[in-house]
């Protein structure tokens, strides 16, 4: 799926994911109404490997320490495009931005057949605080999630952070209801 920037130099290319635009706006002319902004991986020349589908080494962080703010404007100015372009993002209002998807696992491996990034916890929180800042800076009233994860422990782990996550997420490939006893041991559990 391609990005909106090309390049660290690129400007934004708007018209990158029209078919995905086009999906998103006619599931919600059909009615659907939690919309939810996500990505699987940072654009490739923010990532060590320069490969959008992982790290050269199985576990290995991904997203380059130096370009978190950038990934993290990055992120907020696409939803801020949907919001505040009326004719390209048509008001689309995202209820929630998920800034990872499974990022703790560490399997995401360069070269391979989908985009998924490594990003360990420490990472992790510092990008969500700066996502919780730059929504607000952008006056944007899009939520955060995370961290959509299959890691069992993940839920207790970012409790830290619970005061401003409008919802966790989880991933996973076993029964939900273990999923929701397992994402019910935080203080205030949010929205799964």
């Amino acid at each position: 799926m391609p990005g909106f920037k090309a390049t660290e130099q690129a400007g934004y290319n708007w018209s990158a994911d029209d078919r995905q635009r086009k999906v998103l706006f006619a599931a919600r002319a059909r009615g659907a109404d939690t919309f939810e902004a996500f990505a699987n991986s940072p654009p490739w020349w923010m990532t060590v490997s320069g490969d959008v589908a992982g790290a050269a080494n199985y576990g290995e962080g991904n997203l380059k320490v130096e370009y978190e703010e950038a990934y993290v404007e990055y992120l907020t100015d696409v939803v801020e495009k949907f919001a505040k372009d009326t004719s390209w993002g048509k008001g689309m209002v995202f209820d929630t931005l998920e800034p990872f998807n499974e990022a703790l696992e560490g399997w995401w491996m360069k070269g391979g057949g989908q985009e998924g990034c490594n990003i360990g916890f420490q990472q992790m929180k510092r990008i969500l605080l700066m996502t919780q800042a730059a929504l607000e800076r952008k006056q944007l009233k899009t939520g955060i999630a995370s961290v959509d994860s299959f890691v069992q422990t993940t839920p207790r782990q970012i409790g830290t952070l619970n005061p401003f996550l409008a919802r966790y997420n989880v991933h996973g490939y076993i029964s939900l209801a273990k999923k929701r006893n397992e994402s019910g041991r935080v203080d205030n559990p949010k929205i799964l």
